[in-house]
């Protein structure tokens, strides 16, 4: 055995060795340090629908009751409104469509 191979043993351990920090450093700059926590809930309100409050009167000028017979519509889209809610509101229209309301009697 000569000498030659003896040391080119030696030299690859040191080269191993010298590799496996680097190969540590590139893993470790892969992932966080910074622990990573379950996204959490926020309790955020309901957003107030803005649009055109309608008022239903019936035929002596008195707001019409229940208002749960009531529908409105806005003219030539689907947005209906039944008065469920206690309250009946449209969105907005344009100038070619109008509000319309239905009621009992």
């Amino acid at each position: 055995m000569s000498a030659r191979g003896v040391h080119s043993i030696s030299s690859w351990r040191v080269i191993y060795l010298c590799i496996l920090p680097v190969f540590f450093v590139a893993l470790s700059s892969c992932s966080s340090f910074i622990p990573a926590s379950l996204p959490q809930t926020i309790d955020t309100p309901a957003p107030v629908y803005s649009g055109v409050s309608v008022v239903a009167l019936d035929k002596d000028g008195k707001q019409f009751e229940p208002l749960t017979e009531v529908v409105v519509r806005v003219s030539n889209s689907a947005l209906v409104d039944s008065g469920e809610d206690g309250r009946l509101i449209v969105a907005s229209c344009t100038s070619e469509q109008f509000i319309m309301a239905w009621a009992p009697g």
